[in-house]
């Protein structure tokens, strides 16, 4: 079996056109030639046509190639990886962009960024880049304490399209207004105690 262009991958952009992939078989007697999509749906013919390229496109696509002698079915197959590149975009919908934590808590950011190839992410705090540069999706502050509240904001390059953002606001809890309550309350107790004494 053979296709046409001969590649193991084919790669485009999204909303691109694409080519047409031709799979042939030197069969006796003829070959039934189908292709099967990533979905393991079948697609009739041995010319993979696919129009504009889409995200929903990547993956492996195999030719199958299938005879019958003698009441016995034979198959060969041959495949092509199909990939598709597109820009970041954010899932918004998965985005939690407020945080509430108490002192001394962890706290997890989730930033839900899709695109292809792989974006790099990096993190800021406050609009100051706070030098980390990875693949992972999440941001994990730990043990914070109030100096940690703050504007967060990931942003995702794969350097297709422009790069994209996302702010999340950390609120760390805490309670200073009660604790200078608490304590003038008891001071006051103690100096009128004092002044009673003597």
């Amino acid at each position: 079996m053979k296709i046409l262009p001969d590649s193991d991958v084919t790669y485009y952009y999204e909303n691109g056109r694409t080519n047409p992939v031709v799979c042939t078989a030197v069969c006796n007697p003829t070959c039934r030639i189908y292709w099967k999509d990533p979905y393991r749906n079948t697609l009739d013919g041995n010319t993979l046509r696919l129009g504009n390229a889409s995200r929903s496109m990547n993956g492996t696509y195999t030719c199958i190639a299938e005879n019958v002698i003698a009441s016995l079915s034979y198959s060969s197959n041959t495949s092509i990886e199909i990939i598709v590149y597109y820009p970041c975009e954010i899932e918004r919908w998965f985005v939690r962009s407020t945080h509430n934590v108490d002192v001394g808590a962890d706290v997890t950011i989730n930033c839900p960024i899709e695109g292809n190839p792989e974006p790099l992410m990096t993190w800021s705090k406050d609009g100051k880049n706070m030098n980390i540069d990875t693949t992972e999706k999440y941001l994990q502050l730990r043990n914070v304490s109030c100096e940690d509240s703050g504007e967060y904001t990931c942003t995702a390059d794969n350097n297709i399209g422009q790069p994209v953002s996302q702010p999340f606001n950390v609120s760390v809890l805490c309670e200073f207004y009660p604790r200078f309550v608490f304590t003038s309350f008891f001071k006051s107790l103690y100096v009128n105690s004092v002044n009673y004494e003597s």
